[in-house]
């Protein structure tokens, strides 16, 4: 799965996490391969996993982090990012 977290680009296999920090905003950008085209979300601190839905690929929130093998790298800080700046973040639909 090909996403971006604030701009930076990753990609990420199944049984992979990645972690982030409390510590800014995050937008997260990917491509639903269906009818929603792409999707654009402000992450809420909490675990998400992708998921396939009847209208593509879809974020939802997790009950708990799956157990995993592999993490990939965190995220960079934004040059521009000022913390307390920016809209609050919202989750996205369950």
């Amino acid at each position: 799965m090909r996403f971006s977290l604030n701009g930076a680009n990753y990609s990420i296999a199944e049984g992979e996490l990645q972690i982030l920090e409390n510590d800014r905003p995050w937008l997260i950008s990917f491509g639903s391969g269906g009818p929603k085209g792409d999707i654009q979300y402000r992450l809420v601190p909490g675990a998400f996993k992708f998921k396939v839905t009847e209208e593509g690929w879809d974020l939802v929130q997790s009950a708990n982090p799956a157990a995993t093998t592999n993490s990939i790298p965190p995220a960079p800080i934004p040059s521009q990012f000022v913390p307390g700046d920016g809209p609050r973040p919202t989750a996205p639909p369950p």
